[in-house]
């Protein structure tokens, strides 16, 4: 049942065990938490570095321009606000060096005690970080009233290949991309999917499993460099037996609704920095985009060239039109084929509209290096709009100015003015595991530093009957009714449940979803009427 607290050598481990988690992911989630003055006490220091930060951002993108021959409408004063906004940051640097400023404090999660998560835990909640050390894996696990330091079951690189092994037998593609593959999907191997996802178990949870006993509520921290990479509800706390349906066996998620974390101070900052609950929820979705939407003028660029050879995605539309139908008409809004635009996504953002929408979705073919040779940055796969013509000033230092062709790129993701609480990326390679060293790929990190709440990316699955194979994600929640019972969360002194989304079900299939949230769980209810109407053609001349 673990002890009552560590022991002093305990605490030590715990405390430099958190030096893991200090990846770009970690750290998007936490910056925007930070820049709450009622959070931080150097919240203006702080906003001032992140503000120096954004203006880089601004000269990166307007060297990508130039380097991809943008033909500015006014060279001139392009240039002339590119000198200007090099001066500003130069004085901004100059001035933050006469400060005190703790940039650690800004950048990095606080190394915290064991006390400080049991005392941001409710009675019902567990925490469980799982570490890389060489050859080991060390598994703490913390309640209010107890906590317990132990090894793993295995080796990491065993628990490695069982992870890589469990991944295949889900089903996944021979390559991660979107683009054309040579070779048929790898089929779904049950058999193995319950051998290695019960090992897993036994070598990641069943040593703390003592400690997790009665508590519903499941927080789990952890790192890529463990081998993981996919949802921890798909987990067997026993192994299955022959012949056994898919709905019978005994998946985690049976026995606690699991919430993955990318650092552990976000546990404790979620009451402090919870964000006033909005009156209703509103959802805005873009899904199947039409990716051979002609150039009336013949023209091609770098987007059209590489969006042009994407597969359709014949349900996705379907898929984003069923969730907004959920929401009612009133409170969602579904954006597909042609009109599923950046540019669209743009205007809205700048208009402050996007702020609005406390639910989006993407359901589109998400890219990431190595997928394509013009791909560097992970994207989103949006309709290509060549013909747009744009003659707004792109002025360097007065705000960013992403480029509207169809290509959302995680740069530009950042630069988006949003307020969601919730951002689905129903997007391949989404939620691949090995973009970064949190387990999370940039797009997540990139919505969580433009001010999305939580993020829930997708995670491998083959679907059937597909010309190509690509990545899946199921935007509906496991259906167990132990997780939707016990899936709550303090946020503000409510308690919250999940709702399941309207996808159809599948009888004796369990389908995962991947979770990137800033802590605690999110309720997606129906509301009373909003204040503007779901014709997407008005979408830009929403009040």
């Amino acid at each position: 049942m673990g002890q009552p607290s560590p022991t002093r050598s305990e605490e030590l481990a715990f405390r430099l065990a958190q030096a893991g988690f200090t990846g770009e992911t970690a750290m998007a989630a936490v910056r925007p938490i930070r820049r709450d003055p009622g959070v931080s006490a150097n919240a203006a220091l702080n906003r001032r570095v992140h503000d120096l930060e954004a203006l880089i951002a601004e000269l990166t993108t307007f060297n990508d321009l130039v380097a991809g021959g943008m033909e500015f409408p006014d060279p001139d004063a392009v240039l002339t606000s590119a000198d200007t906004a090099v001066t500003d940051l130069s004085q901004g640097f100059e001035a933050l060096m006469q400060t005190s400023v703790d940039l650690a404090a800004v950048y990095f999660p606080s190394a915290l005690g064991v006390g400080d998560i049991q005392r941001s835990l409710n009675p019902d909640e567990a925490v469980v970080m799982i570490v890389p050390a060489t050859p080991e894996t060390l598994i703490f696990a913390v309640t209010r009233d107890a906590f317990q330091m132990r090894t793993a079951g295995a080796e990491a690189v065993t628990l490695w290949e069982a992870a890589d092994r469990l991944r295949t037998a889900i089903g996944r593609p021979l390559g991660r991309g979107a683009m054309a593959l040579d070779g048929d999907a790898r089929p779904p191997q049950p058999d193995v999917l319950r051998a290695e996802a019960a090992r897993i178990y036994d070598g990641l949870l069943r040593p703390v499993e003592a400690v997790l006993q009665g508590k519903p509520r499941l927080f789990v921290v952890a790192t890529a460099q463990v081998g993981l990479g996919f949802p921890f509800e798909m987990l067997l706390t026993e192994p299955a037996l022959p012949g056994q349906a898919d709905a019978e066996l005994a998946w985690l998620v049976r026995r606690h609704a699991v919430t993955v974390v990318p650092t552990l101070e976000l546990i404790r900052m979620r009451d402090t920095a919870t964000a006033p609950v909005p009156e209703a929820t509103y959802y805005l979705g873009f899904g199947g985009p039409d990716y051979r939407f002609p150039s009336q003028l013949g023209r091609t660029n770098r987007a059209t060239r590489l969006l042009s050879d994407l597969a359709p995605l014949p349900d996705a539309a379907e898929e984003v039109r069923a969730v907004a139908a959920a929401f009612g008409p009133d409170n969602g809004l579904a954006v597909t084929g042609v009109d599923a635009t950046e540019n669209l996504l743009l205007e809205v953002s700048r208009s402050g509209t996007l702020r609005q929408f406390t639910v989006l979705h993407f359901a589109t073919h998400g890219l990431v290096f190595g997928d394509h040779e013009a791909v560097t940055d992970p994207l989103l796969a949006l309709t290509p709009m060549i013909d747009l013509i744009d003659l707004t000033p792109r002025l360097v230092g007065t705000f960013n100015a992403p480029t509207a062709d169809g290509i959302l790129e995680a740069h530009e993701v950042r630069q988006l003015d949003l307020a969601a609480r919730l951002v689905i990326l129903s997007a391949c390679s989404s939620g691949n595991a090995g973009m970064d060293e949190d387990g999370l790929t940039s797009l997540g990190a990139a919505f969580l530093a433009a001010g999305a709440d939580r993020v829930r990316p997708a995670w491998p699955r083959a679907t059937p009957g597909w010309p190509t194979p690509r990545w899946r994600c199921a935007t509906h929640l496991c259906r167990s009714s132990t997780a939707v019972a016990d899936g709550r969360t303090r946020r503000g002194g409510r308690h919250s449940r999940w709702s399941g989304s309207p996808e159809r079900p599948q009888p004796d299939r369990v389908r995962f979803q991947g979770n990137l949230r800033a802590g605690g769980a999110l309720t997606l209810r129906k509301r009373k009427a909003g204040p503007w109407r779901s014709d997407q053609q008005k979408t830009c001349g929403i009040s």
